[in-house]
């Protein structure tokens, strides 16, 4: 079996051991790499400003970690457009300077805001010149290894209207084609402008037709600010770059993002492919000492501690019911705590200072445990500094309307920031649920939620408890929406923690009074129930969606009790046991259905 996997996977030839798996300690010898070309392709940097030559700067390092064989642009180097040349050099130098830091060999081109001029004079040609000598010719060739890469000049008029490629370049693009075909290796073409998205260039009858015959493999340009690629034409592909450091508006899935291409030539093919600038990493991104703080304030459980709780808030809804939050500071350096609902908007993984993005909030988010939608608002709480070691406790106000279905959990998250070895604003998002007051009464189903967050809850929908009184007698009907009953097995019932950690679907009550909690847990599969003999009793019941179970607490049980809670152990085939409670732990539901 392990040959037939190795035959159809690109692994290390590893040899079998007399059992048939991998031999253990064995030496693999690696075959030797093959040498393909890799070019880099930066894109437009217009009208980015400041604000982009960040993007820039990461892209430079990108691709000093990356190693690429040379790199080239698509032009729009620079703002422009100027009348000033000592804007057009002052713009200019801030590009070439970060350019200049690439370990490799840099090929610009020509783009409109480079070379035009603010007098919009077709015949004011100083900034070409400027471009001419400082920068690189209009158009050229470069010969790599295995492959002729050859640069266009899309700007011709200098009008930004008229968009030709004259005889002069086009005689100079055939003879170009016609070498890069002796020297028997592909050609890619380079430009600013999508030329061939120009109706007086000719570019179908005129161009397109010598491409494929001298070998040329791809098409490459910029100028829109929209990643996209264009249909293959004759197995040449036409590619459009986005920004690096350039403005943008919309959605990177609208083609707009800040990244740097990518083009490898493997025996002849060509493939292009693109990656967010600034996606690459340095290896102390991260240093202990900053890692281990943003631990301290994540894992102790007293940094944050909500104290008070919400009344259920029914027909009257809640008006500014308070709640406070206590956050103590472990570690040596000042925080800033901001609190916020968590409500899925407006939330992104930012490193200030650096282009980098992360996932967003948004994708933690499980449906079936945090309702986003929550109608529970926090009134305005400034952020607030708290020392090293310190502790601050702040008053948290709470509204919530009127509502006809029991409150979902709501979820709040206490962001505790610090300032990290490099300078950088380090973000710590602390979830807690509010807690709140529930009341166990007759014939409303009140959902079972997972009061503490856990990255291992599952998809399924909160289970249900509802109440009812049969005589002096309380009944529980529980209904639990599951994917997958899960069934007992012999370590099932010899592992000592069952109660707490079992390794089945299992219900857990808890009845409340003035001392210890009167607990049973029930396994539907095997019927075992664990807690005193003296107890409710349980029967599973019919149910076409996960299961469900009745459970009849008689009267006597119910003397002197002043909460309820009620559980669910949901297992799956995951290693870890869910749980999802009537109540926080301590705070046990109000029992409002109890003895005649």
């Amino acid at each position: 079996m392990l040959a037939l996997l190795l035959a159809l996977t690109v692994v290390p030839p590893f040899t079998d051991a007399p059992d048939g798996g991998a031999r253990e300690g064995q030496v693999v010898q690696a075959p030797p790499p093959r040498r393909d070309l890799r070019i880099a392709i930066l894109p437009d940097r217009t009208t980015g400003r400041d604000w982009g030559l960040p993007y820039l700067d990461a892209a430079v390092e990108d691709l000093n970690r990356l190693k690429p064989d040379a790199v080239f642009c698509v032009g729009d180097l620079i703002q422009g457009y100027t009348r000033r040349p000592e804007v057009w050099q002052s713009q200019m130098n801030a590009y070439l300077t970060r350019v200049r830091g690439l370990d490799m060999p840099w090929y610009p081109t020509a783009g409109n805001h480079d070379v035009i001029a603010g007098t919009r004079d077709p015949s004011d040609r100083r900034f070409a010149e400027l471009y001419r000598r400082q920068v690189g010719p209009l158009w050229y060739a470069v010969d790599l290894d295995r492959l002729t890469a050859i640069v266009l000049y899309s700007d011709e008029n200098l009008d930004d209207r008229s968009i030709q490629l004259g005889d002069e370049q086009f005689a100079w693009l055939k003879e170009q084609l016609e070498r890069a075909k002796a020297r028997g290796v592909p050609s890619i073409l380079l430009m600013h402008r999508p030329l061939w998205r120009y109706r007086d260039v000719g570019w179908d009858d005129r161009v397109h037709p010598l491409l494929a015959p001298a070998g040329t493999v791809a098409v490459i340009a910029g100028h829109f600010h929209s990643m996209q690629r264009d249909p293959d034409r004759d197995g040449v592909q036409y590619h459009i770059l986005g920004t690096c450091g350039g403005a943008i508006d919309q959605h990177p899935l609208t083609g707009q993002l800040q990244h740097i291409s990518m083009l490898d030539l493997k025996d002849g093919h060509a493939e292009v492919w693109h990656q967010f600038a600034g996606a690459t990493l340095p290896g102390d991104f991260i240093v202990a000492e900053d890692q281990e703080r943003a631990f301290q304030l994540k894992r102790d459980e007293k940094s944050v501690v909500l104290a008070g709780a919400l009344p259920e808030p029914g027909a009257r809804g809640l008006d500014d019911a308070p709640l406070t939050v206590t956050i103590r500071n472990p570690i040596d350096r000042p925080i800033t705590a901001v609190v916020r609902m968590r409500d899925g908007t407006g939330e992104e993984w930012i490193v200030p200072g650096e282009p980098a993005v992360s996932r967003t909030p948004q994708d933690t988010h499980n449906p079936a445990v945090t309702d986003l939608g929550t109608p529970v608002t926090l009134g305005s709480i400034a952020p607030t500094t708290i020392a090293p070691r310190s502790t601050a406790t702040l008053p948290l106000t709470v509204d919530c309307p009127a509502l006809t279905a029991p409150l979902r959990a709501p979820e709040a998250v206490i962001e505790l920031s610090f300032t990290d070895s490099k300078g950088r604003t380090v973000p710590v998002a602390i979830r807690r649920r509010l807690p709140i007051s529930r009341t166990l009464g007759e014939g409303m189903p009140m959902p079972l939620e997972e009061w503490e967050w856990t990255p291992y809850a599952t998809d399924d929908a909160p289970p249900t408890v509802t109440a009812k009184r049969s005589g002096a007698s309380l009944v529980l009907t529980v209904q639990v929406p599951d994917d997958r009953v899960a069934e007992s097995f012999q370590e099932a019932t010899t592992r000592r923690d069952r109660a707490t950690n079992p390794l089945v679907d299992a219900l857990a009550i808890r009845l409340h009074g003035s001392g210890e909690p009167a607990a049973w847990t029930w396994e539907p599969s095997t019927g075992s129930v664990l807690g005193s003999p003296r107890g409710p009793t349980f029967e599973r019941t019919p149910s076409t969606d996960g299961w469900s179970a009745r459970c009849t607490i008689p009267p006597e049980l119910l003397e002197g009790v002043t909460g309820i809670n009620v559980g669910v152990a949901d297992n799956d085939d995951t290693f870890h046991t869910q749980w999802r409670w009537l109540s926080p732990s301590d705070l046990p539901a109000n029992l409002g259905v109890n003895q005649r």
